[in-house]
């Protein structure tokens, strides 16, 4: 095993036992947050509360526009069924249409 992943290994398992450790402590105290250890279905369960939605941030509306003007600047990825003619030739055929036309 190399030295840097016998480092990485060491380190990784202080934190996590730290961590734990933490979580011991606030389950013991009542500090940590509504996460409690329960039974479900007959096994050990953690269970979590459910976080409350985000307000909407201020500035939303700005990048919304944003992204709205830059449309035609941005590159799509996505799969369709409707893509112009040349692409297909382009890319099963090697070559372009000499033409603008699609």
């Amino acid at each position: 095993m190399p030295v840097w992943t016998a480092a990485f290994i060491t380190g990784l398992r202080e934190r996590v036992t730290t961590a734990l450790a933490g979580l011991d402590t606030a389950l013991v105290n009542g500090t940590a947050g509504g996460v409690a250890i329960t039974i479900r279905r007959g096994e050990p369960w953690i269970s979590v509360p459910k976080l409350t939605a985000l307000p909407e941030p201020g500035n939303q509306a700005a990048v919304m526009l944003a992204l709205h003007l830059l449309q035609p600047a941005l590159v799509h990825v996505t799969p369709c069924s409707c893509k112009p003619s040349w692409i297909h030739r382009r890319f099963t055929t090697g070559w372009m249409p000499t033409s603008g036309a699609g």
